[in-house]
């Protein structure tokens, strides 16, 4: 009875993966580990740290006795209070404040089942796509937000943001493959990294 055919040859070579798959596979075991649940964590213990650096290291700048209603203690949710905020001067500030905030949020909230709906991507080319997002952010918001409302203001900050963060958008739906996905996302995320700063900073 002949003998069956081995299942895979000695002299059998597999081929090795495209290079950018595997740039892709060591930059989301980096990102993630040994589980997908892994940078949610690090984010919310970063997130904490931040919060116990921001009530230590910074203390309020107004002065006691030029705040409302000096040592008066009031409630932090007065309803009256928030609408005299917005329709005073800064509640266009307050506006904007919200627009911009909650449109990043929206964008971070649907840019995964976005890439996963279009173009079936997973994890891998989801985590990478984030990891970049993230990255240009934080080098914005660190490194970009100071020099430029300083050279330009605020106001024209503001204007440019906005109008960049709406072309980069653009950008993102009518990318249509990886490489242009991810090049319109690092051209929009530091337009919208320098914006909040720039409102919060007038509010």
């Amino acid at each position: 009875m002949p003998s069956e055919p081995p299942l895979l040859s000695t002299k059998t070579q597999i081929p090795p993966l495209p290079p950018q798959r595997v740039q892709r596979a060591f930059l989301l075991n980096l990102l993630v580990g040994a589980s997908l649940a892994t940078p949610f964590f690090v984010a919310g213990s970063l997130s904490l740290l931040a919060l116990i650096l921001i009530i230590a290291l910074l203390p309020e700048s107004l002065p006691t006795t030029e705040r409302i209603g000096g040592d008066k203690k009031q409630a932090a949710l007065d309803l009256r209070e928030w609408w005299r905020a917005l329709f005073s001067p800064a509640g266009s500030l307050l506006v904007l404040a919200f627009v911009a905030t909650g449109g990043v949020m929206v964008f971070y909230g649907i840019l995964g089942p976005y890439a996963l709906e279009r173009f079936g991507y997973g994890t891998e080319q989801v985590g990478v796509i984030f990891m970049i997002l993230g990255f240009v952010t934080a080098v914005g918001q660190g490194v970009l937000v100071g020099p430029i409302t300083k050279r330009f203001g605020d106001g024209n900050v503001i204007r440019v943001g906005f109008l960049f963060s709406s072309l980069g958008l653009l950008a993102v739906l009518v990318a249509d493959s990886y490489e242009p996905l991810l090049v319109t996302i690092g051209l929009f995320s530091p337009c919208s990294a320098v914006l909040i700063p720039a409102i919060l900073s007038l509010t």
